[in-house]
């Protein structure tokens, strides 16, 4: 009899990566979010959102590392930019003094 019960954990050690994990229960990270295609990293909630909280104070996402460099080499690409506007008779003139133009003429690092 004393045999029973271990037989019992060593089939259960062996099924257990077998069987789905049942509804409801918390799985491990990271999650997949279905309706942005990203990812929230392991240890965040799931509701984050409802709960104030920032999923990249959880770490680095090399996603987001990825797009932020994406769009900054695109804009340093588009160098000498300006900005416009549309005067009255279809033309444009070239804005100075906007805020647009200002960070467009001395970008931050």
């Amino acid at each position: 009899m004393t045999m029973m019960p271990t037989v019992r954990s060593l089939v259960a050690r062996v099924v257990a990566p077998l069987v789905r994990a049942v509804e409801g229960q918390a799985r491990p990270g990271p999650h997949h979010l279905p309706i942005t295609g990203g990812w929230l990293p392991d240890g965040a909630s799931v509701n984050w959102w409802q709960l104030g909280q920032d999923p990249l104070s959880y770490g680095s996402s090399a996603i987001v590392e990825r797009c932020v460099a994406a769009y900054s080499e695109t804009i340093a690409s588009l160098s000498p930019a300006a900005h416009w506007r549309r005067n009255n008779r279809g033309g444009r003139t070239r804005v100075e003094n906007s805020a647009l133009s200002r960070v467009l003429r001395a970008p931050n690092t």
